[in-house]
């Protein structure tokens, strides 16, 4: 099984292009070493279907697409967490829906800039 096809807004080799991850394995998830970009690059490296596009040359934006993608593939496309504010240590609900933060990003990068 394959995510979407992810276009890469900012792809480096060929212009623009749309790239696809396969289903990550048991070997994958057992190779993730941490929660931080290196990890991240590993991890799309290893899934990622076009060896033209290195995760490691690409634009954090276009990562991030591509783990957005995974975790709809994978886990759906609801973010639930409950987080506990630093300020006055209240814990609070959180959820919202990748595509359609993705949608408001790509919208907001799509509008005109005035000068």
């Amino acid at each position: 099984m394959r995510t979407e096809q992810v276009p890469l807004r900012h792809a480096q080799a060929g212009g623009r292009a749309a790239v696809a991850l396969r289903e990550p394995n048991g070997q994958d998830e057992m190779a993730v070493e941490g929660v931080d970009t290196a990890c991240a690059v590993a991890l799309l490296g290893r899934l990622l279907d076009d060896a033209r596009h290195d995760p490691g040359q690409m634009a954090a934006a276009d990562r991030d697409a591509l783990l957005a993608a995974l975790h709809r593939q994978c886990w759906g496309d609801r973010i639930v967490s409950t987080l506990t504010c630093a300020a006055c240590a209240n814990r609070f609900d959180l959820s919202f829906q990748l595509s359609e933060v993705q949608r408001h990003l790509g919208a907001a990068a799509a509008a005109p800039t005035p000068f």
